[in-house]
């Protein structure tokens, strides 16, 4: 079975906010006017000069926080973040292949049935199982919001490079049997996409919240990463070890994002993020 490299709505969970909701463009509601006697005309209404003196000043809380995401991207983008996130691949000797390969046709044996919920749900976004989990709204928590999203593209940046660099094949285009219920996304399987986002969203949100609450949410962020990351090999889109190096390879984000800290080179529109996310806890 080959990838199918038409389909790119499940190469990532960052194109899609429907099942979360829009935190910023403007207004989230609809209205009816009327074409012969417009809301604007009617007797009462403000007359005169514009409520705001300059049109500059545009509020990071009204942003759409994917596009914000987009934003900050660049920003990351500029940093030496390949040598920073430098992994190694596993060893694919034969007898491992098959131990991993076996090791996902009892998943789907087993668990899979169980599983098809969510393996479905989390197909192309997961970002809003992260904002249910800690009792956010993308209208309520806006920066939270934008900020899963900013660790979702740089989990995805980095993933795809390092897809790109080993090339290794999927697993059901080894064992065909496995027959994933979703289709394949259009690129390389190591390491996980989705582990790699998730695991980053996970460690990027518990920095928000400090205490016995944080160490608490913490926990619950990163089993929540675990769950995600495993319905990938219940589907048979991931090996094992794919999983394992998307942990990794999240942490060496996260290390790399505190390293520029450190070093007093930070990202400032990320820590500007982060503080804007903070303070609406």
């Amino acid at each position: 079975m080959t990838s199918n490299t038409s389909n790119t709505s499940n190469t990532s969970n960052t194109s899609n906010t429907s099942n979360a909701g829009n935190a910023g463009g403007g207004s989230r509601f609809a209205f009816a006017d009327r074409a012969d006697y417009p809301f604007v005309d009617h007797p009462g209404a403000h007359e005169g000069p514009p409520y705001a003196a300059t049109l500059n000043g545009y509020s990071s809380r009204n942003w759409n926080p994917l596009a914000y995401a987009w934003l900050l991207l660049s920003e990351f983008a500029s940093t030496d973040w390949v040598t920073a996130t430098a992994i190694s691949a596993p060893a694919d000797t034969q007898a491992k292949i098959e131990e991993e390969i076996e090791a996902l046709k009892n998943l789907a044996r087993f668990e899979r049935a169980d599983a098809l919920g969510e393996i479905f749900a989390q197909k192309d976004e997961f970002v809003s199982y992260f904002m249910g989990l800690i009792g956010a709204a993308p209208e309520t928590h806006p920066h939270t919001y934008a900020l899963m999203y900013t660790a979702c593209l740089y989990a995805t940046l980095v993933a795809m490079h390092w897809k790109n660099h080993f090339g290794r094949k999927r697993p059901s285009e080894i064992e065909p049997m496995l027959m994933p219920p979703v289709s394949l996304p259009g690129h390389p399987s190591f390491p996980s996409g989705h582990a790699t986002q998730a695991f980053l969203i996970a460690r990027c949100t518990a920095q928000l919240f400090s205490g016995n609450r944080g160490t608490k949410l913490s926990d619950d962020l990163t089993a929540l990463a675990c769950r995600i990351a495993r319905n990938r090999e219940i589907a048979g889109l991931h090996y094992g070890t794919d999983t394992e190096h998307g942990f990794i390879l999240a942490g060496k984000i996260f290390d790399h994002i505190k390293a520029l800290r450190d070093a007093n080179t930070p990202l400032a529109q990320f820590e500007g993020l982060v503080a804007a996310a903070k303070a609406e806890w």
